[in-house]
């Protein structure tokens, strides 16, 4: 008999998150922490958090939406909104959420099942579409100076219960009812048999979500007014994230780094120093350790002599084996004096392509170079320098793959230098050349290893597969567009010096631009040296007199296996030409960034320039505009402005009006209520035209605006 668990009422929803939101010219980034995924059902016990759910408003929370955001159920009534957004678990992170809490073992009780689509006890709400959970957001559908509010609320998966199939027995001539229980639920928890007046067949209870809130005293409500910075003041784009995060000089990888500001009081002075600590894959080459990176970030003195400010622990030596000195002195920072070992205070250990937590204001977020080897195998390029003529440059078309999967899983963290050659010059081997050498006229080395790479020349002709009449096939000479292997990438894997596959190569280009009007080679003509022709794929250059000899033989007059053809073929480079082809790289253990946080919106003395960008909005002001407003109470909005500023208001005639004073460390954006008197509370001031002076420093900014009734 199998025991179940009846629970009418009590269930709990998940802890609610901590909110947080800053803005910028047309942007709100929400930011949120984690709490709700330790949430414990208060009466199953169970660990059933499954996703966030962002929810916007703009009549602070009195609707989360239009019309087309309400959610009704099968008989009209309304029972909730659309999310604006939502996050939850992937398909493998519900499968393997720990069932009675985050803390478990691999032999612990798992979920077991995906949860996703539309809520079974709850059909109108949608528990999510496995695409992963995130804890920031950036609300790009935002008009400066109108106010937004938003909440972001945790949800559960709700409780599941059991499927009833009914199974014909033979024996018995009877159907018996087969009951299969949801992993999720080993206890068999029910809930009650009916939920809101109405049959409840399964006997689950509906996914709950935490309150969204209702005013800014609670963690998951928040009100903002996008608007600019003050203008002297600056925060790192992402086209000047480099400025900020500063590369160290022994730094591999180049992945995207990215951050946002989550609570600019928060923001501190300190320095902080950005590793990766990463293992050693079995095949990389070279010691690119590369697998499994991880963000670890401590405090330092100074950008010089980078040491941490704080220490956490201390081991000392003379306990210690030689294994675990050496894989202490490993962690990203780690200091020994004397017979000690000293590990920082880290600030932050962040799995690379995961947002942080919250760090001194700020997320920041380390994403890799795609991990996984391109459908077309083609090689992940970060820039290619040219030493060469326009012309060559613009005729080349190069195509650079990976030899095949496993070379990619190498982490080829190299750079290449590819050196050109007006005629053939090194011999490689060649497969279906009947010599099985052929001369080729490009020269390929490794620049971080130091070293020159083995090509070897697959003679198929210009198409592959390769016909027996292929243009080019099997006549051991490079032409275009025939693949060049790098087989002999010679590198030190398990301090062995060992030659590898890693790329190949292609490279193609246009005869008709290069060489307009080119004549086909005829047995007929006669030919005299430095006469041009085309056979084939091929431009040829007479390098003798000859008559009836095609370019594309093969000729060995002296049997010492080399082409005494006397043509050669034409090259769109000339020799001392080359390029150099950089590779995205990997991030890779112990790369660095030094970050001064005091760079962080901070401010510079204000200068006419910064003067010059401030603005009033509207302008004109019309009553009723969509800044927020109510029956008496205006608003008007001088944006732009420096941190420290003084604003005077005149009518046209000279007559003051009112003064307004601004501080604020990092925004630029001051609201005035059409009003007059030294505290804005006397009559409203009548339509007409005004004058405004900002004062700040020593310098003054003149501008006007109008107010239209």
């Amino acid at each position: 008999m199998i025991s179940i668990v009846l629970a009418e009422e009590g269930f709990s929803p998940p802890d609610t998150p901590r909110l947080f939101a800053t803005t910028r010219h047309h942007r709100v980034f929400l930011a949120w922490d984690n709490v709700a995924e330790a949430s414990i059902d208060s009466v199953t016990g169970y660990a059933d958090f499954e996703g966030y759910r962002i929810y916007r408003s703009t009549d602070f929370g009195e609707t989360w939406g239009g019309p087309n955001q309400r959610l009704y159920d099968y008989e009209g009534n309304f029972v909730g909104w659309k999310p604006y957004a939502q996050f939850d678990l992937t398909e493998e992170e519900d499968e393997d959420f720990c069932l009675y809490g985050s803390d478990c073992g691999n032999n612990d009780p798992k979920r077991g099942i995906e949860i996703s689509g539309p809520d079974p006890v709850n059909p109108r709400f949608s528990l999510g579409e496995n695409i992963g959970l995130e804890y920031t957001y950036i609300d790009s559908h935002v008009t400066d100076g109108v106010q937004y509010t938003y909440s972001v609320v945790s949800y559960d998966m709700g409780l599941r219960t059991f499927d009833v199939e009914f199974v014909w027995d033979a024996g018995d001539s009877t159907w018996i009812a087969d009951t299969t229980w949801s992993p999720s639920n080993p206890d068999h928890f029910v809930g009650p048999d009916s939920l809101n007046g109405k049959p409840n067949p399964t006997l689950g209870y509906p996914s709950l979500e935490c309150s969204m809130g209702s005013s800014q005293d609670d963690l998951n409500f928040v009100t903002v007014i996008p608007g600019y910075y003050a203008s002297n003041v600056s925060f790192p784009s992402e086209e000047e994230i480099e400025s900020f995060f500063i590369r160290q000089e022994s730094t591999i990888g180049t992945g995207g780094i990215s951050y946002i500001i989550v609570d600019r009081d928060s923001l501190s002075s300190s320095i902080f120093r950005f590793e990766i600590q990463a293992d050693l894959g079995s095949t990389a080459g070279e010691g690119m350790a590369c697998e499994d990176p991880v963000v670890y970030v401590y405090e330092i003195t100074d950008s010089a002599s980078q040491s941490p400010t704080d220490f956490d622990y201390s081991f000392g030596t003379d306990t210690l084996s030689d294994f675990q000195i050496d894989s202490l002195l490993d962690l990203p920072g780690a200091t020994e004096v004397g017979s000690e070992i000293f590990i920082p205070k880290y600030r932050s250990i962040t799995n690379v392509n995961r947002d942080s937590d919250i760090l001194d204001g700020i997320r920041f977020r380390f994403d890799n170079i795609q991990d996984f080897i391109p459908e077309d195998q083609s090689a992940l390029v970060d820039t290619v320098i040219w030493s060469a003529d326009s012309s060559t440059i613009d005729a080349m078309k190069g195509v650079l793959t990976y030899f095949n999967s496993a070379s990619f899983n190498r982490r080829l963290n190299f750079d290449y230098k590819i050196e050109l050659f007006s005629a053939p010059t090194d011999s490689t081997s060649s497969q279906f050349c009947s010599s099985f050498f052929s001369r080729v006229p490009m020269r390929v080395s490794n620049i971080t290893t130091g070293r020159q790479v083995v090509l070897k020349h697959l003679d198929q002709g210009y198409s592959f597969p390769p016909p027996l009449s292929a243009e080019g096939f099997g006549d051991c000479e490079w032409t275009r567009n025939e693949p060049l292997v790098f087989q002999g990438d010679t590198l030190v894997i398990d301090s062995v010096l060992t030659p590898v596959s890693t790329f190949t190569l292609k490279t193609d280009f246009d005869l008709e631009v290069l060489l307009p009007g080119l004549k086909d080679w005829s047995t007929s003509d006669n030919y005299i040296e430095g006469d041009m022709v085309q056979q084939r794929i091929m431009a040829w250059e007479a390098i003798e007199a000859n008559s009836g000899v095609e370019p594309y033989s093969f000729i060995d007059n002296d049997g010492d296996g080399v082409n005494d053809s006397p043509w050669k073929p034409y090259y769109p480079w000339s020799d001392g030409e080359y390029l150099i082809v950089k590779m995205k790289k990997f991030f890779t253990d112990g790369d660095a960034w030094v970050v001064d946080m005091s760079e962080f919106g901070k401010s510079h003395e204000v200068t006419k320039d910064d003067l010059d960008l401030i603005r009033v909005v509207p302008n004109p002001y019309i009553v009723h505009s969509a800044y927020n407003e109510k029956v008496g109470s205006r608003l008007l909005r001088f944006s732009r402005l420096p941190n420290e500023c003084r604003i005077l208001i005149y009518t046209i005639t000279g007559e003051l009006v009112t003064s307004l004073e601004y501080s604020d460390p990092y925004e630029g954006n001051l609201w005035w209520n059409l009003r007059t008197g030294r505290n804005q509370d006397g009559p409203e001031v009548a339509p007409g035209l005004y004058i405004y002076i900002v004062e700040a420093d020593d310098l003054q900014h003149v501008g006007k605006f109008a107010i239209v009734r």
